[in-house]
């Protein structure tokens, strides 16, 4: 017959109610002078004494009454020493049951029944056998405070939770553990976060660590706030996992030991925890009704069905009393009544702290909560090593520095680090499955990261996915082109992705970085949109014209890329500046060398802002030296643009720009002299006329010129007379030249005679 093992005695023991015939023999050798089991599990616990004659030796017994009673049950006992030696305690030191009960009830509730019995040894004591039964339903918190340690502090705290894990007894703090304890319970039991302190005027949350650390600044910028400032409501936002609930719950606690506020009530609307893996929970309230009703409890407002009438008293028992009210996880509340209540109808000089990782538009001081700095980190990656009982980290030097790099210091993801370390033994392990891709680390990032992606405007989504995929190429410049979106639309964007936490807040692209979780998490939401990587990789490829398939822009040479991206820009030029814009700034982007600066203002000024086109132009042709092929182009464009819509000083400047360029001009249209010449004729700017028509050797040039001054040629008026001299070495050139028909020839040869017949005849 197969013997009994201790556990399955004390189990039976709880069933039945009564001490088990076997568990004697389970528990102690024949003789009575040996304990066979020499460790504690779940379901037992060693102690040599049980005093019970001071209020904190009470405290540690109620928490191991809990700890028992919120697991499977268990079997104090006590009368074994340190050294597992049944030493016993004399019959006189055994409380009846019911002076038991007296100790513990006002801890441990009326519903908790304790029963007892002893077995007795050798040497005339006995063993006292405590046996703790197994809650029914939901688990049982301590129901009143005491004996208190500090300010606002107790050995036991009412609503706290303990529970019994292996050899140790547990106050529930970590998200795993309120998992282990709320397992098989009913799930409308399984709040997020029990109160630390629940009594009139005061409710605060419990925290989910034991010690805060770090964040020194950040307390006292959001107490500052909360104390010394005209802003109604403060609003600390921030990647999921990143402790923004973890500080709110730290500046209440401040705030309460400080004693400075009427009431202080705080309420979690979180619906899920992460403990290795998203779990949901109840919320402490889902809308503004309920919200209301939670007030309503701390400050001591009666109920009543009319939700305006309990409004109306909530509000006139805020009314002008120092408080403060913590909503916690303000993004899960869909319900604008809520919204509204907070920002515009709570009194002064009631605050209102939140924390979301969105901004629910209740125009909140915002304070932005980063990682952690990397001091800081280390020290809670430490502490947390230690929590789940994984030791020698400290010679794993370089694995701890992957992990604080993998992490990006985000607390929430140093104590998953933690868990993984101890799960597969070793740091080096962690920190290959931190920077893995497996679907533990996806769930996580999800976790952390899909709210504020998921709230993100469409243009702002698409821009973070590209910082992934560009790697060092993404920049301003760059994103325009591939989302085809004006710079201003994209800078927008950037600056969203700043706000909401996704890109650290930065002035510039050049400083701007993101987290290396969230890098990890928008690579897979990047690889999951085959839509935007088509279109992406067809506009960067479209960039490049017809020489598309020759490669990917990005792995060209840069001089390559810059020359291709000037030429397509100037294609674009009269059809598409905006775009054309895109590329001439990728490329300069691309070379701090390269001077684009004329094409940019080129763009600038064909997409309609004058002004700041032809300035830009202005000082590029300025700066010189002027470019081989290129300058003369520019000049004549800068001065047709001056000609259009640069007012009567800037005509004189552009006839200025032609009296330069034209004599070594290539290309020049028939068009643009006769705009030239029909100003300075206007403008009766003879000089450059003149000057124009001594200068240009340009036989079709001079052609274009005197047809366009043939009419004032004929009746020898002004022209005529202050440009003779030019007119007439014009007229010879052209008469002369091979590359003009025998016709234009001869008849420029006619007209040069008569003028020169006239002017002999005048003399």
């Amino acid at each position: 017959m197969r013997t009994p093992t201790l556990a399955g005695c004390i189990v039976q023991s709880l069933k039945t109610r009564e001490l088990s015939p076997q568990l004697a023999g389970a528990l102690l050798s024949p003789d009575g002078k040996r304990v066979l089991r020499h460790d504690e599990t779940e379901y037992w616990d060693y102690k040599e004494m049980l005093p019970l004659d001071s209020p904190q030796a009470v405290a540690s017994f109620v928490k191991d009454v809990l700890g028992f009673h919120n697991a499977q049950g268990g079997l104090l006992i006590i009368g074994v020493s340190d050294d597992f030696r049944p030493v016993g305690v004399t019959r006189t030191r055994v409380l009846d049951t019911n002076r038991l009960h007296q100790k513990i009830r006002r801890f441990v509730g009326p519903d908790l029944f304790l029963f007892q019995d002893t077995i007795a040894l050798p040497n005339r004591r006995v063993l006292w056998l405590i046996f703790v039964p197994k809650r029914q339903e939901a688990p049982v918190p301590v129901q009143s405070n005491g004996p208190q340690t500090g300010p606002g502090r107790y050995l036991v705290g009412r609503n706290d939770y303990y529970v019994r894990v292996g050899d140790e007894v547990r106050k529930c703090i970590d998200p795993a553990d309120f998992e282990r304890l709320f397992r098989g319970a009913r799930s409308g039991h399984m709040q997020a976060y029990a109160y630390e302190v629940d009594e009139p005027y005061f409710r605060l949350l419990t925290p989910h660590c034991q010690h805060f650390i770090g964040r020194s600044r950040l307390l006292l910028e959001v107490q500052e706030a909360l104390l010394h400032t005209r802003h109604p409501v403060i609003a600390l936002d921030g990647s999921g996992g990143v402790g923004k609930t973890a500080l709110a719950i730290e500046v209440m606690r401040g705030l309460y030991d400080m004693k400075s506020h009427m009431f202080l009530i705080s309420n979690s609307a979180k619906t899920k925890v992460w403990h290795g893996y998203t779990s949901s929970r109840q919320a402490g309230f889902s809308g503004f009704t309920e919200y209301l009703q939670e007030l309503a409890k701390v400050l001591q407002v009666p109920p009543d069905p009319n939700i305006d009438r309990l409004k109306a008293e909530v509000l006139a028992a805020m009314d002008g009393n120092e408080g403060v009210l913590l909503v916690d996880n303000m993004e899960e509340i869909q319900d604008p009544e809520l919204a509204r209540f907070l920002s515009r109808e709570v009194p002064a000089p009631v605050k209102v702290l939140v924390t979301s990782r969105v901004d629910k538009g209740l125009g909140a001081l915002t304070i932005s909560v980063p990682e952690m700095q990397e001091d800081e980190a280390r020290e809670l990656l430490f502490h947390e090593l230690e929590r789940v009982g994984y030791s020698g980290y400290r010679s794993e030097g370089p694995q701890l520095q992957e992990i604080l790099v993998a992490t990006g210091r985000l607390p929430l993801a140093l104590k998953w680090a933690a868990g993984v370390a101890l799960s597969y033994g070793s740091l080096k392990e962690a920190s290959r499955r931190l920077r893995a891709n497996d679907s533990s680390k996806r769930e996580f990032m999800h976790f952390c990261f899909a709210t504020m992606y998921d709230t993100l405007s469409p243009l702002a989504r698409q821009l973070a996915m590209l910082c992934c995929y560009l790697g060092e190429e993404w920049n301003l410049p760059t994103a325009c082109v591939a989302l085809d979106q004006p710079d201003s639309e994209v800078t927008r964007a950037f600056d969203e992705l700043k706000s909401r936490g996704i890109l650290a807040a930065s002035g510039s692209w050049e400083g701007a970085s993101m987290l290396p979780l969230t890098g990890d998490f928008l690579t897979g939401k990047w690889n999951e949109d085959d839509a935007l990587r088509h279109k992406v990789n067809a506009r960067l490829a479209e960039a490049l014209g017809t020489e598309a398939e020759e490669g990917l822009l990005l792995n060209w040479p840069e001089e390559r890329r810059i020359e291709v991206l000037q030429r397509r820009a100037l294609e674009l030029l009269g059809s598409a500046p905006d775009r054309a814009l895109r590329l001439v700034r990728l490329a300069q982007r691309w070379s701090a060398g390269a001077d684009l600066s004329f094409v940019e203002g080129q763009c600038i000024f064909e997409m309609g802002q004058r002004a700041q086109g032809l300035s830009l132009m202005r000082v590029a042709l300025a700066r010189g030296p002027q470019r081989a092929g290129r300058s003369s182009e520019e000049h004549f464009y800068f001065a047709q643009s001056l000609l259009a819509y640069g007012g009567r000083q800037g005509q004189r400047e552009a006839l200025q720009i032609l009296e330069q360029a034209l004599p070594q001009a290539v290309g020049v249209t028939p068009e643009r002299l006769r705009a030239f010449l029909q100003v300075a004729l206007e403008c009766r700017e003879y000089r450059s006329i003149r000057y124009l028509l001594d200068k240009t050797k340009h036989p079709q040039y001079l052609h274009w010129m005197l047809q366009d001054l043939w009419p004032q040629m004929q009746d020898g008026g002004a022209v005529v007379h202050a440009c003779r001299t030019a007119l007439l070495r014009a007229l010879r050139l052209a008469s002369k030249s091979s590359e003009l028909p025998e016709g234009v020839r001869t008849l420029y040869a006619d007209r040069l005679g008569q003028m020169t017949a006239g002017a002999h005849n005048s003399g």
